[in-house]
């Protein structure tokens, strides 16, 4: 039997863009669980003092009076593919990857009964030997829980391997009383926030196409962790797309998903495509367009953190479909599953890459002028947005917003507002708003006149079926309670794409 571990500390019932939910939290990220199945899953997996080990089996008898079989199995599957929950498999990778926290009291040596100790906990508290005692004890002061019995052996002078056999035999006595709980490893946690702040850096420069004119040493670094940015990441889900990198909206012919960058080649060639019904838009709806596609640009930005789209996002999604609407025949069929997030550092080695990931992004960063040195050089060969990200990379900052208080689950990423004393963020339902009575009084898209007056945008017929596409898109993200992971390097197409392919496609009189 291979038991099941809840991962994450729960920290109760909370709201959460303005719904109550159980949260835990794992890593440096708090996780909403809304739905009352998943919820229970991920509670049912502590165990309880009589019956700590939990596998699928005794889930499923747990929850039998209040969820149907399928519903639970279903839900460990999903919480699996999050992370918040994990089977353990006895190895070291296992033991690399995760992390011990302890909870509770001590209560000391327990009286009559040498080198046992007691710890209080919510779940009622345990007694456990020495050997589990010195886990609990020196949990926090290592950040894994292979190191963590690396130490605990060295301390007794017994074998690592030996005390993580323990370690994970004691494990689910440990959750069940509440005096412990598993977390990601700081190395996984590491590695995200090398992985956004090294993404952020690459996709400042541009393509490889901007390097043309470096020194060959410099170009050689970025070329190498360009490399391993862009690596695929191990699928453990074929057919369920990953909106990190892959598109939300639709799948290819077969049935499987459509990575970003291959999405973003086919686009291009469809530009190329002639023939079929252009269609003419007002200015000022182009201009709400194109609006929309920047923002789309922006939440896929190479390197931006994972993030939960709140209830403000529902009249912004609906809009962006409406207005796919206007450009397209016909509306496409539902929208295909998508995965959750999970971490980036899944089915990779750790410590060990993590490690190679901050050398290697670490020597690419040091080869990179600061600011300082472009202001005093006039060195336009590298932008300044990314000899700023790589200051931030070097200086242990990560993802950085344009403006401070951005939150994108709630607000626009592409955009601020200027008020008097300063910049302010933009609700998402509140742009909604402001466009819809942009909106309401232009007269809809229409075929375009044979000379077309002056305020009018024409978009040939490819363009105005990947417009829509592309709203599309936007619309699917912005759904509330829409989940990303931290978004890989190979989106930087799409941002090329939009920015520069798709607005030369348009016609303007």
């Amino acid at each position: 039997m291979r038991a099941l571990l809840p991962v994450g500390r729960y920290l109760g019932e909370l709201e959460r863009d303005g719904v109550p939910a159980d949260v835990v939290r794992i890593g440096e990220a708090d996780v909403p669980l809304a739905d009352p199945v998943r919820a229970a899953v991920w509670l049912a997996a502590y165990g309880t003092a009589e019956e700590p080990l939990v596998d699928r089996g005794t889930l499923v008898a747990a929850l039998d009076t209040g969820f149907p079989a399928d519903a639970v199995t279903a839900e460990v599957d999903a919480l699996l593919r999050l992370g918040l929950l994990v089977e353990t498999d006895g190895g070291e990778a296992f033991a690399r990857r995760y992390r011990l926290w302890p909870l509770g009291l001590t209560l000391g040596e327990v009286p009559g009964e040498d080198g046992c100790f007691a710890i209080s906990g919510v779940g009622g508290g345990v007694v456990v030997d020495a050997e589990r005692f010195a886990l609990w004890e020196l949990a926090p002061e290592y950040p894994d829980l292979w190191r963590l019995c690396e130490a605990v052996a060295e301390r007794i002078g017994g074998d690592p391997r030996t005390v993580l056999a323990g370690a994970l035999g004691a494990l689910p006595t440990l959750l069940a009383g509440g005096v412990a709980c598993l977390d990601t490893a700081e190395a996984a946690e590491d590695y995200e926030r090398l992985y956004s702040a090294a993404a952020r850096m690459v996709a400042a420069q541009g393509p490889a196409t901007t390097r043309d004119d470096w020194p060959q040493a410099r170009r050689e670094r970025w070329r190498e962790l360009e490399l391993l940015l862009t690596a695929p990441p191990v699928d453990d889900a074929a057919g369920v797309a990953d909106p990190a990198w892959q598109l939300a909206a639709r799948l290819d012919p077969a049935g499987q998903p459509i990575g970003i960058a291959e999405a973003a080649r086919d686009w291009d060639r469809r530009l190329a495509t002639a023939g079929g019904a252009a269609v003419a838009l007002p200015g000022p709806l182009y201009t709400v367009v194109t609006d929309l596609l920047e923002e789309l640009v922006q939440r896929l930005a190479p390197g931006r953190p994972a993030v939960t789209v709140g209830d403000g996002g529902t009249d912004l999604s609906e809009l962006a479909h409406e207005l796919a609407g206007r450009l397209r025949p016909e509306r496409p069929d539902d929208h295909p599953p998508l995965r959750e997030p999970r971490p980036l550092s899944a089915g990779l080695p750790l410590p060990a890459a993590a490690e190679r990931l901050a050398a290697v992004a670490r020597s690419a960063a040091e080869a990179t002028p600061t600011p300082q040195e472009l202001a005093a050089t006039a060195d336009f060969g590298v932008h300044r947005d990314a000899a700023v990200a790589a200051a931030d990379l070097l200086a242990g900052t990560g993802w950085r917003e344009r403006h401070d208080g951005i939150r994108p689950g709630t607000h626009l990423v592409s955009i601020q507002r200027w008020e008097g004393a300063g910049w302010r963020p933009v609700g998402l339902a509140e742009r909604a708003a402001e466009l819809r009575t942009a909106l309401r009084d232009l007269p809809p898209p229409r075929p375009p006149a044979p000379a077309e007056e002056a305020g009018w945008v024409v978009l040939p017929h490819q363009a105005a079926l990947v417009t829509a596409e592309l709203l599309d898109e936007l619309g699917v993200r912005l759904r509330p309670g829409r989940r990303v992971g931290t978004v890989r390097l190979g989106t930087l197409a799409l941002q090329e794409f939009v920015r520069t392919r798709l607005r030369r496609a348009t016609i303007e009189p």
